[in-house]
């Protein structure tokens, strides 16, 4: 439960500290961070399942992290309103696959499971 509250917290304080928390380039971070933390908690799954989330979220906020590294060499310039939203994009990515897409499988017996079953082609 405090993970959620945290979460929460982190969105309020990223409306405060992002300027237009709705402007179409903190969306698009947003959603590409949803995207990358699914993908990070998916991966984490396979080595380091006790902690699918937190690897998720750290492996979802690297192509943001990247990407503004980047926007650090011209004009566009580092924004960390940006980097907020990639790392809330990735946390809610990751939270949702953990404990939604992830946690919901049981296993029953040998080959026997029950509840969704997600395998990433590696």
């Amino acid at each position: 439960m405090k993970q959620y509250w945290l979460m929460f917290l982190m969105l309020l304080s990223a409306t405060v500290s992002a300027g237009d928390a709705f402007a179409p380039d903190k969306r698009s971070h947003f959603v590409g961070g949803i995207v990358a933390g699914g993908v990070g908690a998916g991966l984490a799954d396979k080595f380091v399942p006790a902690h699918r989330f937190v690897v998720g979220t750290l492996i979802g906020t690297l192509p943001g992290l990247a990407i503004e590294i980047g926007d650090s060499t011209n004009e566009a310039g580092f924004s960390v309103g940006d980097l907020v939203a990639d790392f809330l994009g990735a946390m809610l990515g990751a939270l949702v696959t953990d404990k939604l897409i992830l946690k919901p499988v049981v296993n029953t017996g040998p080959d026997h499971y029950l509840g969704v079953v997600y395998e990433l082609p590696l």
